[in-house]
């Protein structure tokens, strides 16, 4: 295929903002993505949403009956992906003989999964559980119907609702804005779930700060949609709000230690870390804060002095916990990212490594290097930046799958293996995407 790059580029720090880089970028993850979903569709044109039913650890396609199932997140992600790749569309390179249809099918795409999360939510007492069958009813892996809980929310509540907000139209928006205020009040309320275990409740001694990461992924199109300076305050605090809850509960700025989970009763923190979610973290925390500050510029305002100060301090620990968590984590043998790790020494706990680490990563650092003023920390953030970009297309795309990343490597041999992360399907141009995607507007940015 033309879009199909001979070499792979292994870029300088200098070089990662190279225009010719970019370009390998957009070539890469881009064009490549939307070629795949535009050829599936091509071959089951009657599947009305972005059709990634095959293994990326083997590229094989899955059985007929999954498409009969429906992952949730995959609906959220995917209304957000769509939509995402829309405003980049005309500025890709390798499209020209299939962008406007792929115009067409992003945007027939988006509104069929805007609908389906509507009926998702309409049907399951307004919860978007894990897994819904063709009419968009609960069930379970087996395929077997079940009842969600009406109290609780998890992560497909979140990507929903976040998919809602980003899709463009406004009466979506207004509903996805409503789950996500319940999402968070049940964040807040310790009605934070594992959705893929059909609703079951965290262990005590395992809360996570995922809900509150995950919100903080809404606040750039929240701020982008706001017309009142009172919205915007609001949007501001509750971006405060997230960040200071995380540091507070699940970092220790003495060591720079962060903990996937803490104790819910003792509040104790845990030994362990995913280098790739506090990675995640840090970018999405830098992400929401330079949407908030860009949103108060434009209308003149300034940012009420306690949010200042929340976000003065994240931009402090931010960088700390990206250096820390990949120091611990980076796994210099196999050019990946540990899934789980010791965060006092760094010993895998999961030496699975997989794929969404690494943009995740080169994201943060890219976040980190725009706001840092240390010179010798944003020369470090750039470094792992260029770490990771390398890593990424020269270990994990598969030439052989239209450049579509494998989804997991060992961090012992280094090779593929066929271990899903979450979801046994490939994913929906979201979870790298959207993260070159940010990378690629921090780089950008004027230093």
């Amino acid at each position: 295929m033309s879009y199909v790059p001979v070499l792979v580029p292994e870029p300088t720090v200098e070089a990662l903002t190279d225009r010719a880089y970019m370009a390998f970028i957009d070539r890469t993850v881009f064009s490549a993505g939307l070629h795949l979903l535009v050829e599936r569709h091509r071959r089951r044109p009657d599947f009305p949403y972005p059709d990634t039913k095959f293994n990326p650890n083997t590229g094989q396609d899955l059985p007929p009956d999954r498409y009969e199932v429906l992952y949730t997140w995959f609906l959220g992600r995917g209304a957000e992906a769509c939509a995402a790749h829309l405003t980049i569309l005309d500025e890709l390179d390798g499209m020209e003989d299939i962008r406007e249809e792929v115009r067409s099918l992003l945007k027939r795409f988006t509104r069929a999964l805007v609908a389906a999360i509507l009926k998702v939510r309409k049907r399951n007492q307004g919860r978007c559980p894990f897994i819904v069958d063709r009419t968009f009813h609960a069930s379970n892996a087996r395929g077997e119907p079940i009842t969600v809980r009406a109290d609780v929310r998890g992560a497909a509540d979140l990507f929903c609702a976040k998919g809602l907000i980003a899709a463009g139209d406004e009466a979506a928006a207004a509903v996805g804005k409503r789950m996500l205020s319940e999402f968070i009040q049940a964040a807040r309320d310790g009605q934070y779930v594992s959705d893929q275990d059909n609703d079951a409740p965290l262990p005590p001694q395992r809360q996570t700060h995922a809900p509150f990461m995950l919100t903080l992924g809404a606040i750039p199109y929240l701020v982008r949609q706001t017309s009142s300076a009172a919205e915007l305050a609001e949007h501001a605090g509750l971006a405060g709000d997230l960040l200071g809850t995380i540091l507070s509960r699940h970092y220790d700025p003495l060591t720079a230690t962060f903990s996937e989970f803490v104790d819910e009763h003792t509040k104790a923190r845990g030994r362990l870390l995913d280098p790739g979610h506090a990675n995640e973290f840090a970018g999405l925390g830098l992400q929401a804060i330079a949407a908030v500050r860009s949103a108060f510029r434009r209308r003149g305002l300034a940012l009420p002095d306690e949010v200042t100060k929340c976000f003065a301090e994240a931009e402090r620990e931010l960088p700390r916990i990206l250096f820390r968590s990949f120091d611990l984590g980076y796994n210099p043998a196999h050019h990946g990212i540990f899934k789980l790790v010791d965060n006092r020494t760094g010993e895998p706990v999961n030496d699975d490594m997989p794929w969404w680490s690494l943009p995740e990563t080169a994201r943060a650092a890219a976040r980190v290097a725009l706001v840092t003023a240390s010179p010798e920390e944003k020369r470090r953030a750039l470094e792992i930046a260029r770490v990771c970009c390398n890593d990424y297309f020269t270990y994990y795309i598969n030439p052989n799958n239209a450049l579509f990343p494998y989804q997991t490597r060992s961090g012992t041999t280094g090779a593929v293996v066929d271990v899903p992360p979450a979801i046994p399907e490939g994913d929906p141009l979201y979870h790298a995407n959207l993260a070159f995607l940010d990378m690629r507007e921090a780089l950008a940015a004027p230093r």
